[in-house]
Formats: structure tokens, C-alpha cells, sequence
């Protein structure tokens, strides 16, 4: 289970022309099965992070696959930053999550990501759940920078207004500064990733409207300040109205389908948070 079977490598080495795609399928099948391993060695605790793995003999034997294909495995899972080579010493489970691990996750929505409308709810998902986090945890701090950052789009806006890069980039600032606020280290490395998929699109609605992504901060802002989690929550549904425009140029097909989840979830009564 672990490699390609003899027959089917044998059949297709017989044409040169496939052999280095079967030697990636069995390169990557040997990541796969590492990857699980690591993953569930960690659920189970038998590992923990910054613990040592299986020498490369070892994986080999327990395996049952060829040494190059182990150390080409490895050598990949290094590049994403799944395990970490100390040369001399070993190959350790990394100690803390770097970004480039979700790096694949995101490269796999791209290729299946849907229409706007999928699109769209997943952003109005992430932003809300953030949101609410933020009011249950922001410290005065927080709310602070989370002013200075908007502060931030606002002078880019009204100085450098026909950079949507810059403000592209800004924006997406605030956004992080927001998801540190909720105190959670999976939410936020997770959050950062997820917002890759709405680079293009966040670009071309702050081109349109520099100024329109700072008054809806401020307006969330204030709503996370005060603890008003309904009305954060109705703020995030209407901020992103002009940036489903956007999603609606580019996919004119699903222009109704947008409308109505918009008008569905705008009717929506959430349920209540404590003090909010």
C-alpha cells in the first residue's frame, strides 16, 4: 500500500516517457504516508512538536519502499515546512506552524474553487466567526491597533488612491491585525492562508472604492470596541456588498444567485451572544 505495485511500475517504465511521473506519484505517495503518520503520531501523543522522527533507514524498512524515494519525501515535506532536517543531528517535527504548511490546502481550493456565490460565503463565514471571537477576546490594545491600521488605509486612500496594491496590501493588514485579536494561533495562521484565495478580488473592490474599505472599519471597529456582536456581524454581511460586486463582473452568470444569498443572509436573525 505504501508504493506503486511491480507490475504497474514495470509496465510503465517499459515507456521512458512516464517513468518520472509514475517515480512522482510514488514520491508523493511516500509524503502522503508521512504526512499521516506525523499526524497521527501527534492526535495520539506519541509525538509532540519539536520531537525526532525515524531515521531514513528506518522509514524505509517500516515503509517498504526504495531509500531515494524516502529521501525525496522528506526533502519535500522540508520545502513546505512539515518537518524540519538539523543537518548532523536528525528530522524534527517543527515546533511551531509555518505558513508555507497550508501552502497545498490553499492550492487545493483554488483548483476547486466555485462560483462567486461559494466564494462569497466562505469570506462572510471566515470574517463573521473572526469577528466574533475578536469581541469575546480583543484587548484595548487590540482595538487600538486595529484603529492605527485602519488609519492606515484611510491615508493611503486619500494620498495614493490610485495604488490598489498598497491599499490591497493595507487592507489585508487590518484583516491580520483582526485575526490576531482573536487570541488563537490556528485561527490566525489559518485566516492569513484562507485570505490568499480574495487577493485578487480585494484588489480590484479597494480600486474601486479606496475610501469605502476604511468607513466599514471604522464602523466594525466601534461594534467590536463595544461588544455588539449583531450588529458586527450585519456590518461584515453589508461591508462586502461591493466587493461581491466585483465577484458579480467577473462571473455575470451567477448575478442573481449573489443577490439572493446577499438578501438571505441580511434577513437572517442571528443567534444572540451574551451582552451583546
Amino acid at each position: 500500500m505504501w508504493d506503486v505495485p511491480c507490475s504497474i511500475k514495470k509496465a510503465f517504465m517499459a515507456h521512458r516517457s512516464l517513468a518520472p511521473q509514475i517515480e512522482h506519484v510514488a514520491r508523493q505517495s511516500v509524503a502522503s504516508t508521512i504526512v499521516d503518520f506525523i499526524t497521527q503520531s501527534l492526535l495520539s501523543k506519541k509525538l509532540k512538536p519539536g520531537d525526532k522522527l525515524p531515521t531514513e533507514w528506518e522509514l524505509t524498512q517500516a515503509l517498504k519502499v526504495g531509500r531515494n524515494s524516502v529521501r525525496e519525501a522528506v526533502k519535500m515535506l522540508s520545502s513546505l515546512g512539515v518537518i524540519e532536517i538539523r543537518r548532523g543531528v536528525g528530522t524534527f517535527i517543527p515546533t511551531s506552524m509555518k505558513a508555507s504548511m497550508l501552502n497545498p490546502i490553499i492550492m487545493g481550493l483554488v483548483y476547486k474553487l466555485g462560483g462567486s456565490v461559494e466564494l462569497w460565503e466562505l469570506r462572510v463565514l471566515v470574517e463573521t466567526g473572526v469577528v466574533e471571537l475578536a469581541i469575546q477576546k480583543a484587548t484595548a490594545e487590540d482595538i487600538q491597533e486595529l484603529k492605527r491600521a485602519n488609519e492606515r488605509i484611510k491615508d493611503a486612500a486619500e494620498h495614493n488612491g490610485s495604488d490598489s496594491i498598497l491599499l490591497r496590501d493595507l487592507d489585508l493588514a487590518f484583516h491580520g491585525v483582526l485575526l490576531k485579536a482573536t487570541k488563537n494561533s490556528l485561527v490566525e495562521e489559518l485566516g492569513q492562508a484562507i485570505y490568499q484565495l480574495f487577493f485578487a478580488s480585494i484588489e480590484k473592490s479597494v480600486a474601486g472604492d479606496p475610501i469605502r474599505a476604511y468607513h466599514n472599519h471604522r464602523l466594525l471597529t466601534k461594534a467590536i470596541e463595544d461588544r455588539q456582536a449583531d450588529k458586527a456581524r450585519t456590518i461584515v454581511t453589508k461591508s462586502l456588498a461591493h466587493w461581491t460586486k466585483v465577484l458579480k463582473e467577473e462571473e455575470p452568470g451567477r448575478r442573481k444567485e449573489v443577490r439572493r444569498a446577499l438578501r438571505r443572509t441580511a434577513h437572517r436573525v442571528p443567534p444572540r451572544q451574551g451582552g451583546a
